[in-house]
């Protein structure tokens, strides 16, 4: 009966490396999906900002009464809050400040 526990308290010390070996898969898939949403994330921020870049030429500023006239960001931001996508709108807003504060 001895031989019974010890087989079983190896069997119990055996059953903790495919833990490590499960940590070790779940960090290595953590690290591959980082590495795909890093390259996402760039790509799609270089396409706001080419995008507000070129905002005066895809929204041209409208005059709604003599001498008063609307800026881009202005109708831009107006857009961005009927789309009614807090997450994305919070990312082009950030993106269009960023751009409009360096130029």
């Amino acid at each position: 009966m001895t031989e019974f526990h010890a087989l079983g308290d190896r069997f119990d010390d055996a059953s903790s490396e495919p833990t490590a070996i499960e940590a070790f898969r779940r960090e290595c898939s953590v690290r591959r999906a980082l590495e795909v949403l890093s390259v996402k994330h760039r790509r799609l921020e270089a396409d706001l900002q080419q995008f507000v870049q070129h905002l005066k030429l895809l929204v041209p500023g409208i005059e709604p009464a003599p001498g008063c006239q609307l800026d881009e960001v202005e109708i831009l931001e107006e857009a961005l809050a009927r789309l009614d996508d807090e997450a994305f709108s919070g990312l082009l807003l950030r993106i269009l400040e960023r751009n409009y504060r360096r130029g």
